[in-house]
């Protein structure tokens, strides 16, 4: 870009304030309203490639279009979002958006630090500065906003001692490594950046509050709280080390600043002051006078919950709010309630929206709406969502939809979120993933995951374990969950365990359930079981039923039958089937009649066949007959089997060898030497032969000596008794005495006694 060139028709460039790799500052005039303007770019041809290019375009003009509909005295305004198209050699065209902002006449504060007060700013003038500053978080915070990149430099002090946040909206890559800095540089410094940032965490309104902090101790004290050789040193003091109080650096600052500074830059997010709000207050209360403070040594010092209360109850609505979100926290969410409710009624939108958070969290959700719609009617963006929350979890959803898309308008990346959600549940897949991908540009997780989830269920597993890992990698417990089925689905069972066990550790309880059934199912019973009753008592019901199973098939059927029936209970045909089972087994056939029918009215087709079973051996074989042929109907081989039985049990041989096929050709071996069977007593040996031999080579012992007499019959003697011998190895007690008569006429009388004697001994 050049001197005198005009944007969009409209903005003409004067002058070049400052440029990085990633984009440039310019003094622009506006041809339209006379004005002198700030313009800031991003120049796509400096970046990687058109992935992130396009990555880059995307949340610059997302977050433009956030920033512009912030408001307020303490944010520099954005005035138009735009682009300009410039054609290359070539012909290809190169798109680089702008924002025009106000020119702000004045200097940022780290200039103020290193030309005016290099060894500290006056604590009385830090202290307002700050207040301003949290002021305008306030605000943006409210919108669900965050800035990334709060920092002295990015603090504008106007002549008339107005502070103006710069740079909300510029645009910055996950991982943190881009930025624009308020001159265009090339920027993403670590030097205030909170440990969860860091990390590559989404941050929240939290990591402005550290970044305020880090911004706050270096204006006292004329350094950053951490400084090294090396930025990643200086990053792994912001993981691990506790800065010095200020007064280290400078002796003058009361202990009361100390302390609000340290707790700003709290490692954990949850021993950080709240809100901006709160912040504001205690900067504006606090003494910036050094020596020793007026309470007596003996006094303990007030804590804030007993600040709080007492502005509160002086009348402070910012003390009310903040009172009661301490409160919710520590989970007296009626005391938290009075006090939401007293500056809600005072006209605190925050308090509107929280109370309606904590109405809704209690089951009210019809109050909950009433004050959702009040915070939302006053351009609460998150309560716009709160509100399309309520109306979809009512049945309500077209004005749920109207909600989340306004929230989503003006930037609430949960909103984006919760309308892809309940897009998809209205057949509308495609516009979902645009709304899923708007809210991961924006960092949201649990979009990634539903993402995931969108992908997996269109056919496109590559793309989904991509947006599960980048999930999963964020801390996102359901996306390791998600991406451990996808893995094992696939075939890798080692790397499935590992996230499985990842999503476990941190609490989610389906995972516990996935890793429980994946190390059952590689023989590991006793760590399954250990995980299995994790889920269990966390009320996971397939977790209760894999537990039963489990319990079952290591003859522990007591215990069994317990989970099986609070599984039962809680609805799951699955384990009504299983306890089905365990009361058939232990002869308490009523029961046992009673839950296979309520599995089956769950959809437990496997219950068909076991209704069918008690059926008919208690008599009622019309009955029976019956639902064997409804499981036959769902798919069940061993429903056809059985099937078989009875129809050749009832005289309709010709009918039972067709169900005895289609079992055989399912793959069921029982199944398989009965139609050898039937085919060998209709004459029709050979077909017999060549079933028994397919039920043989599947394992099944009876079609072993099946074979054995087969063959022993038609001369092949020495055929037969290899057959026997295997039969026998299994413990078939037919075969064993079989074997004794081959070898008794081939003449080996001994052997023959020795079989005959297993034979009898066998119960």
């Amino acid at each position: 870009m050049y001197r005198g060139m005009e944007l969009a028709g409209r903005y003409r460039l004067d002058s070049r304030l400052g440029h990085g790799g990633m984009g440039e500052v310019w003094a622009a005039t506006d041809l339209r309203l006379r004005r002198t303007v700030a313009i800031k770019t991003v120049l796509a041809s400096h970046l990687r490639d058109d992935r992130l290019a396009a990555q880059v375009l995307a949340r610059f003009r997302r977050e433009g279009e956030a920033a512009a509909r912030l408001n307020h005295r303490n944010i520099a305004v954005v005035h138009d979002l735009g682009e300009h198209r410039e054609t290359r050699d070539g012909g290809q065209v190169e798109v680089s958006p702008f924002l025009v902002l106000e020119f702000l006449e004045g200097r940022d504060l780290a200039t103020v630090l290193h030309e005016d007060h290099p060894g500290g700013l006056p604590p009385e003038k830090v202290l307002d500065y700050g207040a301003q500053v949290c002021d305008g978080l306030a605000a943006a915070h409210a919108r669900n906003i965050v800035h990334r990149d709060i920092k002295p430099a990015n603090l504008m002090l106007l002549e008339d001692g107005t502070i103006k946040i710069c740079d909300f909206g510029i645009v910055q890559i996950q991982d943190g490594t881009i930025g624009l800095t308020t001159a265009g540089a090339l920027l993403g410094s670590p030097l205030y950046m909170a440990p969860e940032q860091l990390r590559g965490q989404t941050p929240t309104h939290s990591a402005d509050l550290y970044a305020l902090g880090a911004s706050l101790y270096e204006l006292l004290t004329g350094r950053p709280p951490f400084t090294a050789d090396s930025a990643y040193a200086v990053i792994a003091m912001h993981l691990s080390t506790t800065p010095e109080p200020p007064s280290t650096h400078r002796p003058a600052i009361p202990p009361g600043i100390d302390t609000l500074i340290t707790s700003l830059l709290a490692k954990d997010p949850v021993d950080r002051p709240l809100t901006a709000k709160e912040v504001a207050a205690l900067l504006r209360s606090a003494d910036p006078a050094p020596g020793p403070t007026t309470r007596p040594a003996a006094e303990a010092p007030e804590t804030d919950e007993e600040r709080h209360q007492r502005a509160a109850e002086a009348g402070d609505t910012d003390a009310m709010f903040s009172l009661g979100f301490l409160l919710a926290n520590a989970g007296r969410t009626d005391e938290a309630e009075t006090w939401y409710r007293r500056a809600a009624d005072a006209g605190d939108t925050d308090a509107m929206h929280n109370l309606g958070v904590l109405l809704a969290g209690a089951g009210r959700t019809q109050e909950a709406e009433t004050w959702y719609r009040k915070a939302a009617d006053a351009g609460d963006s998150g309560a716009m969502h709160g509100l399309g929350l309520v109306l979809a979890y009512t049945g309500r959803t077209n004005e749920a939809e109207t909600w989340y898309r306004k929230a989503a308008d003006a930037g609430d990346s949960g909103a984006m979120h919760g309308l892809g959600v309940l897009l998809v549940n209205t057949g509308r897949t495609n516009e979902a993933e645009t709304w899923y991908q708007k809210a991961t540009d924006a960092g949201e997780t649990d979009a990634m995951n539903s993402l995931g989830l969108l992908l997996e269920n269109t056919g496109r597993t590559d793309e989904a374990e991509t947006w599960y890992r980048r999930a999963a990698d964020a801390g996102q417990t359901n996306a390791m969950n998600n991406l451990g089925l996808l893995l094992e689905n696939t075939g890798r069972t080692n790397e499935a365990e590992n996230w499985y066990r990842r999503a476990a550790d941190a609490g989610q309880i389906d995972a516990m359930n996935n890793l429980g059934l994946l190390l059952a199912n590689t023989g590991r019973t006793d760590e399954a079981e250990n995980w299995y009753r994790k889920a269990a008592d966390a009320g996971q019901v397939n977790a209760m039923n894999g537990l039963g199973v489990l319990l079952e098939n290591t003859g522990r059927t007591q215990e069994a039958e317990t989970w099986y029936q609070k599984a039962a209970d809680a609805g799951d045909g699955g384990a009504m089937h299983g306890l089905g089972l365990v009361l058939a087994y232990t002869g308490r056939t009523d029961e046992a009649e009673n839950w296979y029918r309520k599995a089956i009215d769950a959809g437990d087709s496997g219950a068909m066949h076991n209704l069918g079973l008690l059926l008919e051996n208690t008599g009622r074989t019309d009955e029976a007959e019956t639902w064997y042929r409804k499981a036959t109907d769902a798919g069940d081989g061993g429903a056809m089997h059985n099937l078989g039985l009875l129809l050749e049990n009832t005289g309709r041989a010709a009918e039972a060898q067709v169900w005895y096929q289609r079992a055989a050709d399912a793959g069921d071996s029982g199944a398989m030497n009965n139609l050898g069977l039937l085919l060998e007593n209709t004459g029709r040996t050979d077909e017999a032969e060549t079933w028994y031999r397919k039920a043989a080579d599947a394992g099944q012992v009876h079609a072993m000596n099946n074979l054995g007499v087969l063959l022993a019959n038609t001369g092949r003697t020495d055929e037969a008794e290899t057959w026997y011998r295997k039969a026998t190895d299994a413990g078939q007690i037919d075969a064993m005495n079989n074997l004794g008569l081959l070898l008794e006429n081939t003449g080996r009388a001994a052997e023959a006694q020795v079989w005959y004697q297993r034979a009898a001994d066998t119960p």
